[in-house]
């Protein structure tokens, strides 16, 4: 008595991992020889391997596994954005602060410049550091009410997000393999377990119907 019931456990253990991967039950209810060489074909070359894949990740039922495939497309995409925000953060504190070194190295000869009544010929002498200068000047313009950080800090937190970027980015190929083993995964016993099979069961089956008319 504790035997048999010691046999239907473990039978009960094994139900949701053998539902996933049993194809032997779908090809018995196909029609038809190419069917059953098709299905046999696509069993030889994906169920060993999903067999593995899901031993080595503890994958017990489709539910988890689609829960997995979920949540590691979920956490590739939030890295991806993470990344995307640092760089779009990096070429802004460029930015700024290239503006913020051409405006001091431009400032006294746009001094002198405006001293001069706006000189022509000053301006066309000195054109290229007036025309920094102004637009450095256009940017602040743009951040007003802001304050204008230092070169210091600007570089201060540049180095940070430097340093989180290449941390996302040494996580970032990890991330998208995980992404694609369980989305391809899932893939695979999405049509092991019939939601592909099926529909290429009525195929083979309308051409069946056809080549006897």
């Amino acid at each position: 008595m504790q035997k048999s019931r010691r046999s239907k456990v473990q039978h009960k253990k094994d139900d949701s991992f053998d539902l996933l991967l049993n194809i032997q039950d779908i090809i018995a209810k196909g029609k038809g020889p190419e069917y059953e060489r098709w299905a046999k074909k696509y069993n030889i070359q994906n169920l060993a391997k999903a067999l593995i894949f899901f031993q080595e990740n503890d994958v017990r039922s489709f539910e988890e596994l689609a829960k997995r495939a979920s949540d590691s497309s979920q956490a590739f995409s939030e890295l991806s954005d993470r990344i995307k925000a640092t760089e779009k953060r990096l070429d802004e504190i460029s930015a700024l602060r290239e503006q913020i070194i051409n405006y001091a190295k431009t400032k006294d000869i746009y001094v002198e410049y405006r001293k001069s009544g706006y000189s022509r010929k000053i301006f066309e002498t000195h054109k290229e550091g007036i025309m920094k200068h102004k637009a450095a000047k256009d940017t602040f313009e743009k951040m007003k009410g802001q304050k204008i950080p230092s070169v210091k800090e600007l570089n201060e937190e540049f180095q940070q997000l430097l340093a989180q970027k290449r941390k996302d980015y040494s996580q970032h190929h990890e991330a998208k393999e995980k992404m694609q083993l369980y989305k391809v995964a899932k893939y695979d016993i999405d049509r092991i377990l019939g939601q592909d099979i099926e529909k290429e069961k009525a195929r083979l089956q309308r051409r069946e119907r056809s080549q006897t008319r």
